[in-house]
Parts: structure tokens; sequence; C-alpha cells
């Protein structure tokens, strides 16, 4: 008699099993897309801001890097060792603006650091190469001066808060 109970009881946790693993499907399928949920906006040629966007109510990005496309939809590293706060650009150089956050007992403020980046249309490898910087706001801006005479860029585009950018300040 007890054979049959035990039997049973074997024949129940198998069902069972069963029954929490058709219940966890879904979920273990679901994990192989965790980590895709990002947004890309393309700054100029195959430069892109890669970070999670702006979400509802909000204007600004999370995690916002500056990321090389080698083919579409498929991102290299990211190209500065900072979030990007906000960028200018042309089809020839890009202006990026990243920043660190600095607490101390007596305040907490943004370190600031700009890199020129040369716009290159065809090598990741390149494009990793081509990265100036760190530098101050007015060395940065000089230094484009040297490499060309069209110092244009367009509009600032922040990525951060705005008054979190000297950008603004231009």
């Amino acid at each position: 008699m007890r054979e049959v109970q035990l039997g049973a009881t074997t024949h129940n946790v198998r069902q069972l099993m069963k029954l929490k693993l058709f219940l966890l499907l879904p979920v273990f399928l679901s994990a192989c897309f965790i980590g895709d949920d990002f947004d890309a906006e393309q700054i100029t040629g195959r430069y892109y801001v890669v970070g999670q966007g702006p979400r509802w109510g909000e204007d600004e990005w999370r995690e916002a890097e500056l990321c090389y496309e080698f083919k579409p939809g498929s991102f290299g590293e990211r190209l500065l060792p900072h979030q990007l706060l906000s960028a200018r650009f042309n089809n020839r150089f890009i202006i990026a603006e990243t920043g660190t956050v600095v607490v101390t007992r007596q305040s907490v403020q943004v370190e600031r650091e700009y890199y020129l980046v040369s716009v290159h249309p065809d090598d990741a490898f390149k494009a990793a190469e081509l990265v100036q910087g760190p530098f101050d706001r007015q060395t940065c801006y000089q230094s484009l001066r040297q490499l060309t005479t069209d110092t244009a860029l367009s509009e600032p585009r922040h990525f951060r808060k705005a008054d979190a950018s000297d950008f603004s300040k231009l």
C-alpha cells in the first residue's frame, strides 16, 4: 500500500514540475531580450547617441553614449569615457561635452570635459583613433579652428539637463 502512495506522490510532483515549467516558459523566453531596450539617435554620418532615451514626461536621456555604427542597428564600443551631456556637429567634426558628478562634503558639481571627434565615414577603428581630448571648452574650440576654417556647427543637442551644459553660454 505504501508503494502505491509513493508512486502517486511522485507522479503528482512530476505533474506539478511540468506545470511550473509551462508557466515559467514565457519568463524564460522574454529573458533573451533583456538589455535590448536602448534608443539610438543619429548625430551625423554613422555616429549615434545610444542609451536610454527620454521616457514619458521626461526630456533627457539616461546613460547617453557616443557610438559608431558598424552596420544598421549594430553599434561598437563607446567613443568617450563619460556620459554625453550635449553635442554640436557638422559633417566633419563633433564637439561632445561629457560630464561626471563630483560629490564633496560642501558641494555637488559636474566636471565637464570636451572632446573633438573627427567624423570618419567608413572605418570604426579609425573612429576611435580620431577622438581628441579631453579639453576644456576654450581649448576644444581652438583645436577645431586649427583643423578647419569651417567652424560652423549645429545648434547644441542636449541629452542631459540643459542648465547643466556650457553650450547654452556660447
